[in-house]
Order: structure tokens, then C-alpha cells, then sequence
């Protein structure tokens, strides 16, 4: 796997290209992602191509594309899109299928979250598979760190 939890590595940014059913930007995801997160009987997974991740939790389009003329929805993927729903059992890492409940009681039993540090340290270790694990192509950290400050924020 390439080196995805990178600091180096840039954050891939919003383009121009509108989701074409909520018509908000999405973040732009390479082909691997893609491939790996959609059903393999999608009807169209031999056309798939780079594309954009919907990231209104409120659509069901997950991925779509500049290109194409269909998208790939909730029911096409082999994964919960954890940003898509506000449960607390929503997948946040992907990698190690820490959910946003496993990451707020392990901070809340701990006043630290050892599972934080656990994923920094297998990131290190070049343990994780984000580009394939995660929907939106990217390491999980900065999602897992969201969820520690919501913690911290809300007392």
C-alpha cells in the first residue's frame, strides 16, 4: 500500500464538479477506492472511472462522476458510509472498524484515546489499507480526531 496517512501527502480538494443529485461539491477519489468500495455485480463496475465522493449525508449517492451518466448509491457499496448517518455505531476507521461509540467510551473510560494512539501507531507501522478501506480514499485520523473533540467540546 502507498504511504495514504502521509503528512506529506496533500488533502485531495472540492472541485467544481456538483453531485448531480444534491448538487453540492464533492471530494474528488481515485479509481482504487472506488473499485474496492463498490460492489463487485454493480451493473456498471467495469465503466467506473476516478470520480467524486457525495459528502451530503443526506443523499444516498456516494460516488459519481464527470463522465458518466450513473452513479453508484448506498446500495451499490460493500461498506457503511459511517459519514451518512449520525448513529453513534457508524464506522470511523475503517481499517480496524472503530466505531464513533468505540472511540467515545474508550476516550471516556480513559481521558486519553488509546485508540487514537493505536491507530497512529499501525499508521506508522504501514498497517492501514485507507485507499482501499475507507470510502473517501484517506487515512481516518482526522475523523477520529473529530470525534475525540465533540467529546472534549461537550464535556
Amino acid at each position: 500500500m502507498s504511504d495514504c496517512c502521509s503528512v506529506s501527502q496533500p488533502e485531495t480538494k472540492s472541485t467544481e464538479i456538483k453531485c448531480p443529485s444534491c448538487d453540492q461539491k464533492g471530494k474528488q477519489v481515485d479509481l482504487l477506492t472506488i473499485r474496492s468500495i463498490t460492489r463487485r455485480d454493480f451493473p456498471h463496475y467495469g465503466e467506473l472511472t476516478k470520480g467524486f465522493l457525495c459528502l451530503n449525508p443526506d443523499d444516498a449517492t456516494v460516488y459519481y462522476f464527470s463522465n458518466l451518466d450513473f452513479i453508484v448509491n448506498q446500495d451499490d457499496v460493500v461498506t457503511d458510509i459511517g459519514f451518512k448517518t449520525n448513529s453513534n455505531t457508524k464506522t470511523v476507521c475503517y481499517c480496524f472498524r472503530h466505531t464513533k461509540h468505540d472511540i467515545i467510551d474508550d476516550y471516556l473510560e480513559h481521558g486519553i484515546s488509546n485508540i487514537e494512539n493505536d491507530v497512529r501507531q499501525k499508521v506508522k507501522d504501514k498497517q492501514c489499507t485507507c485507499e482501499v478501506s475507507n470510502p473517501k480514499g484517506k487515512c481516518c485520523l482526522g475523523d477520529i480526531r473529530t470525534v475525540i473533540k465533540g467529546v472534549e467540546e461537550n464535556g
